[in-house]
């Protein structure tokens, strides 16, 4: 079974928003040891954030199966060294959905938490703003595991639901 990626618009503006996702962490990483972490900074990077999660899972909707499919087995190459040929997705458990699904959830968390909490301007130490970036980095790392949780059915159901299927008359 061969997977055939069409390059369409949605194609190249989903490899945009991949790519567009990663920058805030990797521009946080090379200016986070030179700032001052504040509350007024840690709100932006919250804010930041959850634009880069918003614009990952666009991309992946966008994208679609067979990138994600092509993504997981290049990965697979790189980690494992082994060629496999791409097989049918095996449908998951049901245990294996309703984690995905509350880890899905649960990843929004951190974020109300921490705006909360630096709404109330609490806590009053330096170090706390660095707990709060370390949650909200958490926070992504719980949804990434909730998309390959998920499994690829799940995906096509969401992809289908922001595509417009004309309705059948009687």
């Amino acid at each position: 079974m061969s997977l055939s990626i069409e390059k369409n618009w949605k194609y190249y503006l989903g490899l945009v928003l991949f790519f567009l996702s990663f920058l805030p962490y990797v521009i946080s990483a090379l200016i986070l040891p030179f700032i001052h972490i504040t509350a007024q900074v840690l709100s932006i990077m919250a804010v930041i954030a959850v634009g880069a999660e918003i614009t990952f899972a666009a991309s992946v909707v966008l994208l679609g199966k067979p990138f994600i499919q092509m993504l997981k087995a290049k990965i697979k190459n790189m980690c494992f060294k082994k060629q496999e040929t791409p097989k049918q997705p095996k449908p998951i458990s049901k245990c294996r959905h309703y984690i995905g699904v509350s880890f899905m959830l649960i990843s929004f968390i951190p974020y109300f938490i921490t705006e909360i909490a630096l709404l109330f301007d609490y806590p009053q130490t330096s170090s706390g703003h660095l707990f709060y970036l370390l949650m909200l980095l958490a926070g992504d790392a719980i949804f990434i595991i909730a998309i390959f949780l998920l499994g690829d059915r799940f995906w096509d159901n969401l992809k289908r639901l922001f595509e417009y299927q004309p309705q059948q008359e009687k």
